[in-house]
């Protein structure tokens, strides 16, 4: 009788085991976004807030609304520790990067950030993030949360099938660091209270 093909008890028991069946990777502000009532979303294996309803809010898009305009009006944070990032160092970095983007990486100024787009082998879109170069021979590449191991991967591939002959290393740092992004027309204003450096060449509208 049906069915006809097993099934592993595993299968039958997986929703009680928790964690223990789907890890579940928490950002740093995870705490905080519980306490403030945050509606959470599974984003590859990360739990991320999803957006924050106060009291009187009906539904999502209120919250949403709320958010989107406080954002555009003055200014935004969104903790998106849980995209991929990955250090790339090497004399041949640079070069490595420009194989693997569709826009030169190795024109890109110390301290500045450039976003690129991935293209699998066949020319379709793989992923896409930033790249910020810290300093000549060394970068920190961005990716999206769900694709941030097959990024990885590819990267390795590359440089071991394709490219073995540059020198370049790769580590991903993703749990290593924190990131929150800042948007918003006074995103620079409260940059400049976290930082020393002055943020006169931040962007005006996205930090």
């Amino acid at each position: 009788r049906p069915p006809y093909t097993p099934v592993a008890f595993a299968a039958f028991a997986g929703r009680n085991m928790g964690k223990a069946f789907q890890p579940i990777r928490l950002t740093p502000s995870h705490d905080w976004s519980k306490s403030e009532g945050a509606i959470f979303v599974e984003a590859g294996l990360w739990l991320r807030p999803q957006w924050y309803p106060k009291k009187g809010e009906k539904n999502w898009r209120d919250s949403v609304d709320r958010e989107v305009i406080a954002t555009r009006r003055s200014v935004g944070v969104s903790d998106v520790s849980s995209l991929g990032k990955i250090d790339v160092k090497g004399k041949d970095a640079a070069a490595f990067l420009d194989h693997i983007y569709t826009n030169t990486m190795s024109t890109l100024k110390v301290g500045k950030v450039r976003y690129g787009l991935m293209l699998r082998e066949d020319g379709h879109v793989m992923d896409d993030g930033t790249v910020a170069r810290m300093g000549e021979n060394h970068f920190v590449v961005t990716t999206t949360t769900v694709n941030a191991g097959l990024v990885m991967q590819h990267m390795d591939f590359c440089k071991q099938a394709h490219w073995p002959e540059l020198d370049v290393h790769m580590v991903s740092v993703t749990d290593q660091y924190a990131q929150f992004a800042i948007a918003g027309p006074n995103s620079r204003k409260v940059l400049e209270k976290l930082v020393d450096n002055d943020a006169d060449g931040a962007a005006d509208i996205c930090t």
